[in-house]
């Protein structure tokens, strides 16, 4: 946690003594004089979001929620509720739960609508932090997760228990799901939120596609025998060992308590719905005394200023094997980069996460100053990786049979901050404006992957390193950096 508040000078404000920590109260009273209660509140989503079914290639569905208060907001321990269904049983999530999340926004809907925060895949930027700071174990046991599919996801074993946990949930048509917004800077700030300040803040989660969101074929949706044979179930006699009355009686069952069509189901196209969204606000009431010196200071001139970190999306698409990229925000802070290089999307595709070998290295320039070159080999990869993450020094990560191993070296991570270890108080990122504009360069695989083919029917045998053509692929990333709230009597200002 930071026991100071840090300004874009990396000076301390003059009002620093008057804004509550998390956990830690800088007051002349004591902290019981201070706060008074802590109470989780719901915020149910607004009218129009209260029960949402999203198409195929459907881009238009979000959640809106509006919370206001004359309190402060624990964004670190609030979550979202929620009921999802499919009209299918054999898709399941792409990812975890995240994976309908395609985009997050939060605004100050008393400021004009003034944008704190617009994070961009979503749902990609969390898939691939999963790969990078988790192993399978973590995967299973993470409660921000709300399923089991992360537990070997894309192998049969894992996609039948996930298939399951959607679609065939104890609790019947609807599956409930609760998640952190576990990326927005603004909600995980360690600084309690002034709502009674910012009179409000309007949270809206733009919903992935079903075909982006959800992994699914229908040819498993052809009878109910593939769909029982995709799909883990309890029951207590085998399904192949049921009379025609039996299988019959259960078919009529399981379609009544899911409230799915029954198969043969594969010509309709997958929609999942959302219904009762819910966001659960954990907020802290403090005393009218101290209340109105923390508006009295938000008067001032200098006024009160948080900081919180978050994320810009790019894509790169290259036209050729080298290729030169400008990111065009001007920002203060930059103090790391994420990125995978993922399939050009498809009208095949069902599903949003998964990264391709198509990258031979790229390098970071800013000025006149260039940093070193990452290649994409797999141990390099991985090094650099960890590296910036700040784990080269752990054993778990280190270990050659670790399980994202061979996925990672695929996704990337590049730190800019001299002081890491203090990074989450101190701005030590890079600054990208005055036309200082960071750059990166980009090295691409030409050509298929290095196969051996059978010299009988020309079948590829095998291939030796499954690299993909920059013109199937495309790099997505995104920048972490810091942005400034600045409350005074000139009113609300966001500094990025």
């Amino acid at each position: 946690m930071s026991a100071e508040m840090t300004a874009p000078t990396n000076q301390q404000t003059q009002t620093q003594t008057i804004i509550p920590r998390k956990a830690i109260y800088k007051t002349k009273g004591s902290t019981s004089d201070v706060l008074e209660k802590r109470e989780l509140i719901s915020y149910p989503a607004t009218a129009l979001s209260q029960n949402l079914t999203v198409g195929e290639n459907d881009t238009s569905k979000k959640l809106t929620f509006q919370i206001a208060g004359d309190c402060f907001l624990d964004g670190m321990n609030s979550f979202v509720s929620l009921g999802i269904k499919t009209n299918k049983y054999t898709s399941y999530l792409s990812g975890d739960v995240s994976s309908i999340v395609k985009r997050l926004v939060i605004s100050l809907p008393s400021n004009s609508n003034q944008v704190l925060e617009d994070i961009n895949g979503y749902n990609e930027l969390q898939s691939m932090l999963h790969v990078i700071n988790g192993s399978e174990s973590s995967f299973e046991s993470n409660w921000s997760s709300g399923m089991n599919s992360l537990l070997n996801y894309n192998k049969t074993a894992g996609s039948k228990s996930s298939r399951r946990f959607i679609n065939l949930s104890d609790e019947g048509e609807f599956k409930t799901l609760c998640f952190q917004v576990n990326l927005s800077g603004v909600l995980t700030s360690p600084n309690y939120l002034p709502l009674m300040l910012l009179n409000g803040l309007r949270i809206d989660i733009y919903l992935s596609p079903a075909s982006e969101a959800f992994h699914y074929d229908p040819v498993y949706e052809s009878s109910w025998d593939s769909v029982l044979e995709a799909t883990e179930t309890k029951l207590n006699k085998e399904y192949d060992d049921m009379d025609v009355s039996e299988k019959n009686a259960l078919h009529t069952g399981l379609a009544t308590f899911t409230n799915k069509p029954n198969p043969p189901d594969s010509t309709s196209p997958l929609t999942y719905t959302v219904t009762q969204p819910t966001f659960f606000a954990m907020t802290i009431w403090c005393s009218g005394a101290y209340t109105q010196s923390l508006v009295k200071a938000s008067e001032s001139n200098d006024g009160i200023l948080l900081h919180y970190d978050t994320f810009r999306f790019n894509q790169v698409v290259p036209d050729s094997a080298y290729c030169n990229f400008a990111f065009p925000d001007s920002l203060q802070h930059i103090k790391s980069v994420f990125m995978g290089t993922y399939y050009r999307k498809k009208s095949t595709d069902t599903h949003f996460n998964y990264v391709c070998n198509s990258l031979k290295n790229f390098t970071f320039r800013i000025g006149s100053r260039i940093y070193h070159q990452v290649s994409n080999e797999p141990a390099t990869a991985m090094t650099n990786l960890l590296l910036s993450m700040g784990r080269l020094g752990s054993y778990s990560t280190n270990a050659l049979g670790y399980s994202a191993y061979p996925r990672s070296k695929n996704v990337h991570v590049f730190d800019f901050q001299t002081c890491k270890e203090e990074g989450h108080k101190a701005n030590s990122g890079i600054n990208s404006t005055n036309g200082r504009h960071l750059r990166l360069e980009l090295n691409w695989r030409t050509g298929n992957s290095n196969t051996i083919e059978s010299p009988t029917d020309n079948s590829v045998l095998t291939a030796l390193d499954n690299s993909v053509d920059y013109k199937e692929s495309h790099l997505n990333c995104w920048l972490e950096f810091s942005k400034f709230l600045r409350i005074n009597k000139a009113g609300i200002l966001v500094v990025e």
